[in-house]
């Protein structure tokens, strides 16, 4: 099995209007300014050099305190290795894993992801 260099990262938002349901969605003109739009916006914690985000199993635990996101609602990561590109998912549920760690469960948001 190949190594996959640690290099992935996340980056945890509050709650920003956007619902699992795709009932609602942002609409950008490029890429560009999607990516300069979550850019501007608050982040509650953001990890890096992370293991690879399998957006398929929907779970990732990062080194970042719960307290720090406990009220994310909505994430975006990037595998700097492959894609290279942001995905974008909905945070369900953050669990306290230790004092340094958190699992962050989460759904992949297509819409963001791939406009």
């Amino acid at each position: 099995m190949a190594y996959i260099a640690p290099n992935s990262d996340i980056q945890f938002f509050p709650d920003i209007g956007l619902s699992p349901r795709q009932e609602n969605t942002f609409y950008f003109v490029s890429t560009a300014a999607k990516d300069s739009y979550f850019d501007s916006l608050q982040r509650l914690g953001a990890a890096q050099s992370c293991s690879y985000v399998r957006g398929s199993r929907g779970v990732v635990r990062v080194q970042i305190p719960i307290a720090q996101i406990y009220n994310a609602g909505y994430m975006r990561y990037r595998n700097a290795s492959f894609e290279a590109k942001w995905f974008y998912a909905f945070v369900t549920e953050v669990e306290y894993i230790n004092n340094e760690t958190t699992e962050v469960s989460f759904v992949p948001d297509y819409i963001m992801t791939w406009m």
